[in-house]
């Protein structure tokens, strides 16, 4: 199965959460490709600079942070841009800072459903890793279980 992550990560621990995701989908024998949503300028021109491309993955993942308690606006603007085949299975990792998923992750992950809607594609699983929780790791490692789960066809 050919594995797209697309994420946007500003200090590195989105990238971290998707690098070990798509080091789990390689265990089990899937191709896993990362593809990094890149702006001009973090403070002062968030526009999208790289706009990876969404087709063509038999299963997409989707990596943001929570930036006041929502997707950053170039994770937004990117959702408004891609356009999926109607039933595309989606997973969708979120890193937040805030150890209570109501701070910023469920809002978060409604949001990127919202988008996901708007082209019909069909989340399959989705993990929240509270970036400054001691169960971090935990947090992570069970993510990465749920979202290769839904890969392999597992319900959410």
């Amino acid at each position: 199965m050919k594995v797209g992550i697309i994420y946007y990560s500003e200090t590195g621990h989105t990238l971290a959460a998707c690098e070990a995701l798509a080091d789990a989908f390689r265990v089990v024998g899937h191709t896993a490709e990362l593809a990094r949503i890149t702006v001009h300028d973090v403070k002062t021109d968030r526009t999208l600079k790289a706009i990876p491309v969404a087709e063509g993955y038999d299963y997409l993942v989707l990596g943001t942070p929570v930036q006041a308690g929502s997707p950053p606006l170039p994770v937004l603007t990117y959702l408004e841009q891609i356009r999926l085949k109607p039933g595309q299975p989606v997973g969708v990792i979120i890193t937040q800072f805030f150890p209570w998923n109501c701070l910023g992750g469920t809002r978060t992950l409604r949001l990127i459903e919202a988008a996901f809607s708007r082209t019909a594609a069909d989340i399959k699983a989705f993990g929240i890793i509270h970036w400054s929780s001691r169960k971090r790791a935990a947090q992570l490692a069970a993510a990465i279980q749920t979202i290769v789960g839904g890969a392999a066809g597992d319900s959410r």
